[in-house]
């Protein structure tokens, strides 16, 4: 495998992780939900269920953005490239135990893995590389 080679398949395989995280904490953050309280009173009336990103797919969505950032650079040196996918995003609203579980998931769940090959897609594009 030439050095190319497996500098994209570990850019892949990187990007693959970052959207399976992004997905992950935006699914997890969408199941919160909050009360709000009523004008007059100041207590909550009824649940009010607001749509906020999962933990899962705020992972999936942070790692993929990542990802595309990388890519979307023109790296001279191989290292830095790779230092560049290494290179940990800001995950808002994330612990790192949080992050450090997802990106263990990446490894480990094909399912989630996917998801963020998927998360990956939908912010860089769907662009198939020139042969």
């Amino acid at each position: 495998m030439s050095r190319r080679t497996a500098v994209l398949t570990t850019g892949l395989v990187l990007a693959a992780m970052a959207i399976a995280v992004v997905t992950t904490a935006a699914v997890l953050l969408h199941q919160r939900s909050e009360t709000r309280p009523t004008a007059s009173t100041g207590r909550p009336a009824t649940p009010v269920r607001v749509a906020t990103p999962s933990a899962e797919q705020t992972f999936l969505d942070a790692t993929a953005a990542h990802l595309c950032s990388v890519q979307s650079m023109v790296y001279a040196d191989p290292k830095a490239l790779a230092d560049a996918y290494q290179a940990t995003p800001e995950y808002p609203g994330l612990t790192p135990a949080q992050v450090e579980r997802f990106r263990q998931r990446l490894t480990a769940d094909a399912t989630f893995a996917r998801a963020l090959t998927s998360a990956t897609q939908r912010a860089c594009g769907s662009a198939t590389p020139a042969k």
